[in-house]
């Protein structure tokens, strides 16, 4: 086996696009459902937001706590194809959001694409990419040629 992939949801995707870096360079392809900033996503989650609060906690103070991995430094990634799945009505990982995700990818040569599942918030959103899992690994694994 020289490559293998991943599909990681919410705070998993997240810890996964951080594993695409350097840490382990055979993840070839992956699908991350759902994708965005995780310390303005823990923010937008009620009971994590006041649980911080309670805990002397600001949003400034996570962001900064989350900074060292928030972007992280990705060797080349030429070759490697990925999928961002998400939904324009997911308040806490919006699909709008994504986009500051792709470039840094695409500059270090990695084919990325965006697909947009029907739901009605976040939990619904990480449901629907389970669902159509098969296909979004399906496009991955098929190739360069498939994502544009």
């Amino acid at each position: 086996m020289t490559e293998f992939g991943f599909f990681g949801s919410s705070l998993g995707s997240f810890i996964l696009y951080n594993c695409v870096g350097d840490a382990v360079p055979e993840l070839r392809w992956g699908v991350f459902n759902t994708g965005g900033d995780i310390a303005q996503g823990m923010w937008r989650l009620e009971a994590a937001r006041q649980a911080h609060v309670r805990r002397g906690w600001s949003l400034d103070r996570l962001e900064a706590a989350w900074a060292g991995v928030q972007w992280p430094e990705f060797r080349r990634l030429d070759g490697c194809r990925y999928v961002f799945a998400g939904s324009r009505r997911d308040t806490i990982a919006p699909l709008g959001n994504i986009a500051g995700y792709l470039g840094p990818m695409r500059q270090a040569g990695a084919r990325v694409s965006v697909l947009e599942v029907p739901a009605i918030g976040h939990y619904t959103t990480i449901v629907a990419g389970l669902w159509r899992a098969p296909r979004f690994v399906a496009l991955v694994q098929s190739g360069p040629q498939i994502l544009a």
